[in-house]
């Protein structure tokens, strides 16, 4: 998930504005629903139970995000402990400026840990434009981007001969 703005202060705002937009019923909702379970199971003015953050291990990263927010406040509600819980299941939130959202890829890409991105932005159409009119140029200024196609077909781009037509 991606949050631009022309400034890091910016991209700040516009993320806790987005963040304040979030109903309380699809916060609680959500922070289950990601890490795994019904939301139909539970009391959203009840504390989440002790056993499901005080057992095993969490099964998921994000189970771990909401089983430590009421392992931080164990008399608190599911509502208030949701809350806490930020993103979605399995993202990543990336609040800042287009130039350091393309060091932030290209660092994770020359260490390996990454062959490429799925980029949502957190608004659209406006983060889709923020990100192809100003992330891609710097990205192609890094020699990181292409600067153009190699064909006028997705085939000719990925340099895949065309198939042999069969005798009908």
């Amino acid at each position: 998930m991606v949050t631009l703005g022309g400034t890091e202060t910016e991209a700040q705002t516009r993320a806790q504005r987005l963040d304040e937009l979030a109903s309380p019923e699809f916060r609680w909702q959500n922070a289950l629903y990601t890490a795994g379970l019904d939301p139909d199971a539970f009391d959203p003015d009840a504390p989440l139970p002790a056993e499901l953050w005080a057992g095993p291990p969490a099964p998921s990263s994000r189970a771990e995000q909401l089983y430590a927010a009421a392992r931080a406040r164990p008399d608190a509600s599911l509502r208030e402990v949701a809350r806490q819980v930020t993103g979605g299941a399995g993202q990543t939130h990336f609040v800042g400026t287009p130039e350091q959202l393309a060091a932030h890829v290209l660092a994770w890409q020359d260490a390996g840990a990454v062959d490429g991105f799925t980029i949502m932005g957190s608004t659209l159409p406006y983060e889709l434009a923020a990100f192809a009119d100003h992330v891609v140029p710097v990205l192609q200024r890094r020699g990181r981007f292409r600067t153009e196609y190699t064909g006028p077909t997705l085939r000719d781009h990925l340099g895949l001969p065309r198939p042999a037509v069969v005798g009908r």
